[in-house]
């Protein structure tokens, strides 16, 4: 019973970061030529998931890749890489690094509700002990 509750509860939160998702790629696909206005629902998604959330770990992804992303976005562009039709003084759009941020925040909240349905990652399901201490060398059989 335990199993299907949690089942439950981590479904809705999965589902919750695909909606935040979804709709932020919907309003640039659909507003990208008004970029305040998109870069002010993408504000307001950011917000919304950023309370949901409720996590610091959460944030700092938010910024750090929002940051990131962007400057690297900023610098791809300049060397005429790809270009945007409607950029601002940046040679990428404002709203560009709000949905950087939320594309890492929803990398990291969709990975831990995955881990918390009981998914582990590879490395931990073979690792083994016995392994060779620093230094000593290892003895190959032929």
């Amino acid at each position: 019973m335990r199993l299907i509750k949690k089942l439950e509860r981590e479904s809705w939160r999965i589902l919750f970061n695909f909606l935040i998702a979804i709709l932020a790629i919907t309003s640039v696909i659909l507003f990208h030529k008004n970029t305040i206005l998109t870069t002010s629902l993408l504000i307001i998604f950011s917000i919304v998931g950023l309370l949901f959330w409720r996590s610091k770990l959460t944030l700092a992804i938010f910024i750090f890749c929002g940051l990131a992303f962007g400057i690297a976005e900023i610098f791809v562009s300049s060397f005429s890489v790809w270009t945007y039709v409607y950029s601002g003084s940046l040679k990428v759009p404002t709203w560009l690094f709000i949905l950087w941020g939320i594309t890492g925040a929803f990398i990291q909240q969709t990975s831990r509700e995955i881990r918390k349905l009981g998914v582990k990652e590879w490395s931990h399901q073979k690792q083994k002990k016995n392994y060779p201490r620093k230094y000593e060398p290892l003895k190959l059989r032929l």
